[in-house]
């Protein structure tokens, strides 16, 4: 079986992309930023298609953001917005 995982898949077009690889045989990974709901629902009508899936509530992208965040100063108090986020890319 084949594997692939879609990001932003919890609606619109990324939820349509997870759907047509479940159809197409494929095991899904859902990924999704701040709709829960939606992962839910791409997850189950990827099983009524068959596949097997797995949600991620996790951005691939955000601990190079939180990164890239960290060492910008926030505009009022002069301090680093997140102190600790360089931990998560290591």
């Amino acid at each position: 079986m084949r594997n692939v995982l879609v990001t932003g898949s919890s609606h619109g077009i990324g939820q349509a992309t997870a759907i047509a690889f479940a159809r197409e045989g494929y095991a899904v990974g859902i990924n999704y930023f701040h709709d829960f709901e939606g992962a839910v629902q791409t997850e189950e009508r990827c099983k009524e298609a068959g596949a097997k899936t797995k949600i991620s509530g996790t951005d691939p992208l955000r601990p190079v953001y939180r990164a890239m965040r960290c060492v910008i100063p926030h505009r009022r108090s002069r301090k680093v917005r997140d102190p600790h986020a360089m931990s998560h890319v290591l």
